[in-house]
């Protein structure tokens, strides 16, 4: 340092000194092999637990530090999970989770404690797993629940997200029962049909209720029932087309095409069908979102994608900007219980951070959105360049993972498409 100081000048003093001269390159080296052992380390934690992929390297070293105090994690967990910002410890024994909570301050109950212990990898993917079958088991009381029980009922005693696939079980079993008494019973289309007005015009009259009593529910319950509303209304309007088109047999595409809810005794699970594809409910925590005006165009958008995902393939929604190919991409995903992760790509997005991307989805099942102009050139330039080593694949595979580019038109092909006009 005191060599330095007296020349000023960095070039000529790196140039002039053989020591540097020597001693740099082999520093470098050095510390070419750090982060290689470094990047190791860290990719073997996020095969113990796929969505690590998804969180930068700087935030996982900061977590994986912390082993030993597991509520450190907290401010991670978004990271992780779709909608759990707060895990509950128990009060007493501080590396138990016995809660999880969203956002809005509505949590789940865990069926069984998770003893948050051992490598922070390992006990997150226990906590995952207690989380599914948390929901599961809470769908299942649900299902049974919504045969007989009033739909008001049903909207306080549930989570937001179980409510609402709640009455979307009553809606396909309504319906389906209509359908195939149809052809006996004349008028069991327009009795079903009032049937589903009467549990409309009842979330109606929930909502219009004062905030002061809908908040002795939950701070989250007017925004619960508004998801509701809004899911109510295109069911409501898809059996209107159905008693106007005088469908009266369950084969109907007129039918098929809806996605369609039931409880699956076989597998134990939630089954969504649209068309001849079925998907099995995913059990992520949701939290309570809300969810988008469903449109003719967004009821295709939902065909299409099911139909690609049946045939193990992904979609590419496009369009001008700010048209819903992310936000309809992410409501699908909620219809199924499915974790979506998006990713904003730009021009310093790599082969080697989409990849990380495409491994996580792979192994952890999820859905993975990529959004931008570039999207798709970014998306499909690994293959191109055949840059994938053998190595670099997952070597655990998830059932229905799937990767939903939703790009719009670069200014360049804009520009090229209306000069070729």
């Amino acid at each position: 340092m005191s060599k330095g100081n007296e020349v000023p000048n960095l070039v000529n003093y790196i140039v002039g000194n053989d020591t540097l001269q020597q001693l740099l390159p082999h520093m470098f080296e050095q510390l070419e092999l750090c982060q290689k052992a470094l990047s190791g380390y860290l990719d073997q934690k996020r095969a113990a637990f796929p969505r690590f992929f998804f969180v930068a390297d700087a935030t996982l070293l900061e977590v994986l530090s912390q082993g030993s105090n597991p509520q450190a994690i907290q401010p991670h967990l978004q990271s992780c999970f779709d909608s759990v910002v707060y895990a509950e410890f128990n009060k007493k024994d501080k590396a138990k989770v016995e809660a999880l909570f969203s956002g809005e301050g509505q949590s789940i109950k865990l069926t069984q404690i998770v003893n948050a212990e051992g490598n922070i990898e390992d006990w997150l993917g226990k906590l995952l797993r207690e989380m599914q079958v948390t929901v599961s088991r809470i769908i299942c009381y649900a299902a049974a629940d919504s045969e007989h029980m009033s739909t008001e009922e049903l909207t306080h005693k549930y989570q937001a997200q179980v409510s609402l696939i709640g009455i979307q079980f009553k809606w396909t079993a309504d319906s389906e029962d209509a359908l195939y008494r149809a052809k006996a019973e004349k008028g069991i289309i327009k009795a079903t049909n009032k049937k589903h007005q009467q549990r409309l015009t009842d979330l109606v009259a929930i909502n219009m209720r004062p905030d002061q009593e809908l908040r002795n529910f939950g701070k989250w319950t007017r925004k619960k029932v508004e998801t509701m509303i809004v899911v109510d209304v295109h069911q409501r309007d898809v059996f209107v087309d159905i008693e106007r088109f005088r469908v009266k047999d369950i084969e109907d595409f007129e039918w098929q095409k809806q996605a369609r809810f039931y409880w699956d005794f076989d597998h134990d699970a939630a089954k969504i069908s649209i068309a001849d594809v079925d998907f099995h409910y995913t059990n992520e925590y949701l939290g309570v979102k809300e969810r988008l005006v469903i449109t003719p165009l967004t009821d295709r958008c939902y065909v299409t994608l099911s139909q690609a995902l049946g045939m193990f393939l992904g979609g590419a929604p496009a369009g001008p900007a700010g048209t819903g190919k992310t936000e309809t991409t992410k409501d699908m995903g909620c219809t199924l219980g499915k974790f979506v992760m998006v990713t904003n790509c730009g021009d310093q997005m790599d082969f080697r951070s989409l990849g990380n991307i495409y491994k996580g989805a792979a192994m952890a099942g999820l859905w993975s959105c990529s959004t931008s102009s570039t999207a798709s050139t970014s998306m499909c330039s690994p293959w191109r360049r055949s840059r994938w080593a053998p190595c670099s694949w997952p070597s655990r595979w998830a059932p229905r993972c799937s990767s939903s580019p939703t790009a719009r038109p670069s200014t360049a092909t804009r520009r090229s498409a209306t000069s070729s006009r």
